[in-house]
């Protein structure tokens, strides 16, 4: 006589990322694809999560394959205690921003499309760009908000900073004054993007501070390109990001505010760049 039959246990994403990875038994791998042929939603997603495991073995596998500096390995004892009294290490910043990395992919089923200002023409559902930008915005903001002597390149009363960050980039760009709004300009930076096709530095960041500490970042990459509108993806502890392009960049807005708040700073954002 035969045991009882194994429940057959209800399929979520989970499972489309085991499929995607290829780590399902036969059986499962059977249900799942019956469950993508009856459910186009499901279809997409997997679609979308196959992409974003493209974009971040492309971005970053060269990166895994470095040799971990010497800085970064295991110190003696008698020099660890010496070393942590200086603060976060590069590390500590990396695992933060792996955290964050893997809080866009958990929070990317939360996104939602919000209403476009009357400016933008045409929207497209799914830009290409998109969540490989907010990937690398989302990395750059972890690395840098946490830092106390250095978190800009170039200070914002440095008055070379737009017209450096402009000849850069290759393109006219402006630093949005949200002072009005209780945030403050710091400063920016030039950022490397890991991409096949980069040339030099193709991204920027601009870092603003509120008067009770917290940081914000404006993130800009050259895209190639349809207009679209604002797009919203929930992290982790309240970290959000977004994000909206046009013709020749890519914006990412990041920081742990409220979605609201968030969002009425976007449109200040695309107001200064498209007055």
């Amino acid at each position: 006589m035969s045991g009882p039959a194994s429940p057959i246990l209800p399929l979520g994403d989970d499972d489309l990322h085991a499929y995607i990875d290829r780590r399902l038994t036969p059986e499962r791998r059977a249900e799942v694809e019956r469950w993508l042929a009856g459910d186009p939603d499901a279809a997409a997603r997997a679609t979308f999560y196959a992409r974003l495991n493209s974009d971040l073995h492309r971005t970053f596998d060269q990166v895994l394959a470095e040799p971990v500096p010497a800085s970064l390995l295991p110190t003696p004892v008698h020099r660890r205690r010496v070393f942590d009294r200086r603060g976060p290490t590069l590390r500590h910043f990396a695992v933060a921003a792996s955290w964050l990395i893997a809080g866009i992919v958990a929070g990317w089923s939360t996104h939602d499309l919000l209403v476009p200002p009357k400016t933008i023409e045409r929207v497209v559902e799914v830009p290409g760009p998109a969540p490989t930008l907010t990937l690398q915005a989302a990395a750059a903001h972890a690395v840098y908000t946490p830092e106390v002597r250095h978190p800009v390149e170039v200070r914002a009363d440095e008055a070379h900073l737009v017209r450096w960050l402009s000849n850069r980039m290759g393109k006219p760009i402006k630093a949005p004054v949200l002072d009005d709004s209780g945030w403050r300009l710091m400063g920016g930076r030039l950022l490397p993007v890991a991409e096949p096709d980069a040339a030099g530095p193709v991204a920027c960041q601009f870092m603003y501070e509120h008067a009770d500490g917290r940081r914000v970042t404006l993130y800009m990459k050259s895209v190639d390109g349809e207009p679209s509108a604002f797009r919203y993806s929930e992290e982790r502890e309240g970290m959000g990001v977004l994000y909206w392009m046009d013709a020749k960049l890519g914006y990412a807005l990041t920081g742990k505010l409220p979605k609201d708040d968030l969002k009425a700073l976007a449109r200040k954002v695309y107001d200064q760049f498209n007055s």
